[in-house]
């Protein structure tokens, strides 16, 4: 009796194993010849969630099969992460685009996460110019199915609101130059809105409270040594380039600033302390502007940089130039941002 019930239950398994397989496509189970000996077949299986994304794998999926059988190339799964995140369209392998084009698709009847496809590829690589100007050869293949799901690509970065902290070292450049100049800590605060131009491309505007300034001895503004403390009111406009956007996120920043004076001190090696004037009677403008290169990188809702700032001519005084200069460490919290 106990025989009988399970040979009945090997049967049953056996039934629905032979179900689950009798989903996919025959071109799938059994990947055809291409008929033109220059082009050659690779199929591939996707699993994911989000439509989009099961159809990207499926073709990544195909590619890592045409480079290991055609080319000897094995792509690891950190590779295949990163082909499916950029888009399996825009693939460059080592520096070589891979060309190919997609014959049938299908999604497992079954199984709605599961997505398979067949795709074309010439068997050596072509120039990056002749990209679109392949001739494929016709479809031999007659493919069965549901019409394969419309391509869901991920929503943008939302644009986003961020607070930002920072320290600076800053010196002035003077000329004629002094003999002794140092730098002096100060610090940055404000506010931050972040709009993303594209996938690795986005624009900062900033409204932050900076304070600058230098140690110095010699002739200058009436004294022989002391330190200048200055405080600006700075709007950034900052321009971001993000090498691969993720969880972990480098990237470039290049800026310019505009800066409005609202409090200056200098104050006596003796500790004797004057307001410093600005205006046309004045020695200094009020109005600074300048221009910024950093690298930062941006984890989650984070964003460090470090950055370099060089200021145009503050001075009033004719043949006598003075400019603000500095490195900033800057930690930044965007409010709501994508990861």
């Amino acid at each position: 009796m106990n025989a009988i019930r399970l040979r009945i239950l090997g049967c049953f398994f056996i039934i629905c194993y032979q179900g689950l397989q009798a989903q996919a496509p025959p071109w799938f189970n059994s990947p055809p010849t291409c008929k033109d000996p220059r082009f050659v077949y690779a199929v591939g299986i996707g699993q994911d969630s989000d439509a989009g994304r099961m159809r990207i794998r499926a073709e990544v999926d195909a590619i890592r099969t045409y480079m290991a059988r055609v080319h000897g190339i094995q792509i690891d799964d950190a590779t295949y992460e990163e082909m499916v995140k950029n888009g399996a369209e825009k693939i460059m392998f080592r520096g070589r685009p891979v060309q190919y084009d997609v014959r049938c698709q299908k999604s497992d009847e079954s199984r709605k996460n599961i997505f398979y496809t067949l795709l074309v590829f010439p068997k050596s690589f072509q120039p990056e110019g002749v990209r679109r100007d392949i001739e494929y050869p016709p479809n031999d293949i007659i493919c069965q199915g549901e019409p394969p799901p419309p391509y869901e690509p991920s929503p943008p970065p939302q644009n986003t609101f961020g607070m930002c902290f920072g320290l600076n070292f800053t010196n002035m450049f003077v000329s004629p130059s002094l003999d002794n100049t140092k730098m002096i800590p100060g610090g940055q605060f404000g506010a931050v809105y972040e709009a993303s131009l594209e996938k690795k491309y986005a624009c900062q505007v900033g409204l932050l409270y900076v304070t600058q300034g230098f140690e110095f001895e010699g002739s200058f503004m009436g004294f022989t040594k002391g330190i200048l403390n200055l405080s600006y009111l700075c709007m950034p406009i900052t321009f971001m380039f993000k090498f691969n956007p993720g969880d972990m996120t480098p990237f470039l920043q290049g800026k310019y600033y505009w800066g409005l004076a609202v409090e200056g001190k200098i104050k006596e090696a003796e500790g004797v302390e004057e307001k410093v004037k600005f205006g046309k009677d004045a020695i200094l403008n009020r109005f600074d502007y300048g221009f910024g290169l950093g690298f930062g990188m941006q984890i989650g809702e984070f964003q460090g940089v470090i950055e370099g700032n060089i200021g145009i001519n503050i001075s009033n005084v004719d043949k006598f130039s003075i400019q603000n200069t500095g490195i900033a460490l800057t930690l930044t919290y965007m409010f709501g941002k994508n990861k």
